[in-house]
């Protein structure tokens, strides 16, 4: 995947909670067949290159592109700073990958006891995924630099 044409709008640390059970694995995977994602592996939406498993409370780093939300962890992600480009190395790992047509909307939630921000996703009715955060100042600031970039 190569996002240079991409500028970085946001950095920071969010920890992925889940994958609400609503959202049925057909719907996602036709939803995203053909795309950068690589369906689903254990429950998570993955990058296709990396086939990594992702569980629930995976802490890493979150990349807000003008393009994407872009979830993982390696030295390119840390070496990302908002109004440069995302450039990752080979070594990097993408968790989650998702291209701003496929989030139909974007709101607060809880995680567990946690507020979160919440991915609504386009192709079926209910499909959620969360990122929450220790503080809900975090939230507050990722869901409005969300809601700007998306324009959602």
């Amino acid at each position: 995947m190569s996002y240079e044409n991409e500028t970085i709008v946001k950095v920071g640390s969010l920890t992925y909670s889940n994958i609400d059970a609503k959202m049925a694995a057909g719907g996602i995977a036709q939803t995203l067949a053909g795309m950068a994602l690589g369906g689903l592996v254990g429950g998570a939406l993955v990058d296709g290159a990396n086939r990594k498993f992702v569980e629930n409370n995976t802490t890493a780093v979150c990349v807000l592109t003008n393009a994407r939300f872009v979830f993982g962890k390696g030295k390119g992600f840390k070496k990302s700073a908002a109004g440069g480009a995302l450039v990752l190395t080979p070594k990097d790992e993408v968790y989650f990958d998702i291209p701003f047509q496929f989030i139909k909307s974007i709101t607060q939630g809880k995680a567990g006891l946690s507020p979160a921000v919440v991915f609504g996703m386009e192709g079926e009715e209910g499909a959620e995924i969360k990122f929450c955060g220790m503080k809900k100042a975090t939230i507050d600031e990722w869901e409005a630099a969300l809601h700007q970039a998306t324009g959602k």
